[in-house]
């Protein structure tokens, strides 16, 4: 677990993605935050972010907030289904 955030900092860096804290402190947030999830609920939400990207990149009846907000509320009713 320890190499967990150097590795995530590492994919930040690569990917570079926009709006997000300074990269070492953003993936500190996210290593720590991953123990929070069990398997079952990152590969369900893997396999919804996957489907979410492939949405954004081929949609045509769903504009990119229609299927973001999905992708987040579904996160949600996960949360809740655990509760």
């Amino acid at each position: 677990m320890a190499r967990l955030p150097d590795t995530v900092m590492r994919q930040l860096l690569a990917a570079r993605p926009y709006g997000l804290r300074g990269y070492k402190e953003e993936a500190a947030h996210w290593s720590r935050w991953s123990a929070l999830w069990t398997a079952a609920e990152l590969s369900h939400a893997l396999r919804a972010a996957l489907a979410a990207d492939r949405a954004l990149k081929t949609a045509t009846v769903s504009d990119d907030r229609g299927i973001v907000t999905q992708l987040v509320l579904g996160f949600a009713k996960m949360n809740r289904e655990a509760a």
